[in-house]
């Protein structure tokens, strides 16, 4: 058994409720959110060759109806020097915005302990873990840049590890993490991370997909923005809200027009039917840089819930509609908004 002592540090306000169902729910830190962001980091950016496959792993790393999970959670302590109340629409005028809202504000420390009982995963979980605090946040508004989070410090049965991987840059860190893995059962899956180039200052790092039998939210692509130190995630947060708002608007689809564009591929719009948004957006930092993260994931589960059919001009706008919102989300994190 290996007890791992891990500190976080949150970047961007984290809205997140053990029962939100009450008017005054007051935020607080889900440790069973973290394990979840582990799992769903798990399943979009590692190597399976069947979608059982993908199922048998994920049962053995964290348990299910047929097994315990071989690694706990337990909350150390949550440092704080008061609690915030944030909005989060911020991108609404005065007037028109609602109540603020409880939340885990930034710069908040939270200490845990990940007790694991299969100690040859250790480095599996760890890298999860990391990986999750880069392309992964926590809470409501987790897909719009809301509760990011980074991390600060690892302990191994009370010795400090893994401060060069923490220390690199978000390209750097899953190069690492490959290199970690690379001996291990688990793998990530095939990707440019040797061929990587930089262009107009944004890494974009493609993780290929071969089998279409399995077919699931992966990842795509991640795009790494660099972001000015003086720049604020508050000033970024509103324009990406103000995004999200604007790109419902027929003049941000007037090029589309026409061309049935359907809203809700980028995350419910007035329809019953619910599914996340196929591009997230984050915030990961180090010591010395801040960056803006961009996932693009799997889109065929959006099209199929939509009716869209592959390869067809409707497919084609569509498609060229989520690929303008991406732009824009760059353009924010380069600062040209």
């Amino acid at each position: 058994m290996k007890i791992v002592e891990i500190t976080l540090e949150i970047l961007t306000p984290m809205f997140s409720f053990g029962d939100d169902s009450k008017k005054d729910s007051v935020a607080e830190f889900r440790i069973t959110e973290l394990k979840s962001l582990m799992r769903s980091t798990f399943r979009e950016l590692f190597y399976f060759e069947k979608s059982e496959d993908m199922k048998e792993k994920e049962g053995r790393l964290f348990g299910n109806t047929e097994r315990k999970s071989p690694v706990a959670f337990k909350l150390k302590y949550i440092k704080t020097n008061k609690y915030e109340k944030h909005e989060m629409l911020p991108h609404r005028s005065e007037e028109r915005r609602r109540a603020l809202t409880s939340c885990l504000d930034s710069s908040r420390k939270i200490k845990f302990y990940m007790i694991i009982s299969n100690v040859s995963n250790l480095e599996l979980y760890i890298a999860l873990l990391i990986e999750g605090s880069i392309v992964g946040a926590l809470g409501k508004r987790s897909r719009k840049g809301f509760g990011s989070f980074r991390v600060n410090e690892i302990k191994v049965d009370g010795n400090k590890e893994y401060d060069n991987l923490l220390k690199g840059n978000p390209i750097e860190i899953f190069g690492n993490i490959q290199e970690l893995l690379q001996n291990k059962e688990y793998k990530l899956r095939n990707n440019n991370l040797n061929e990587i180039k930089e262009n107009n200052n944004i890494i974009e790092f493609n993780l290929r997909f071969d089998d279409n039998n399995i077919d699931y939210p992966y990842v795509k692509n991640i795009s790494v923005i660099p972001i000015e130190k003086n720049v604020l995630y508050s000033n970024l947060l509103n324009e990406i809200s103000k995004l999200t708002h604007n790109r419902v608007d027929d003049s941000f689809i007037e090029e589309f027009m026409g061309k049935e564009i359907n809203k809700s591929i980028l995350g419910n719009y007035k329809t019953k039917k619910r599914f996340a948004s196929p591009v997230c957006v984050t915030f990961s930092e180090n010591n010395d840089e801040k960056y803006l993260i961009i996932k693009e994931v799997n889109h065929n589960y959006v099209l199929k819930e939509l009716g869209i059919v592959k390869n067809t001009d409707k497919h084609k706008a569509n498609m060229k509609y989520i690929n303008n919102y991406i732009k824009y989300l760059k353009d924010i994190g380069k600062g040209k908004n």
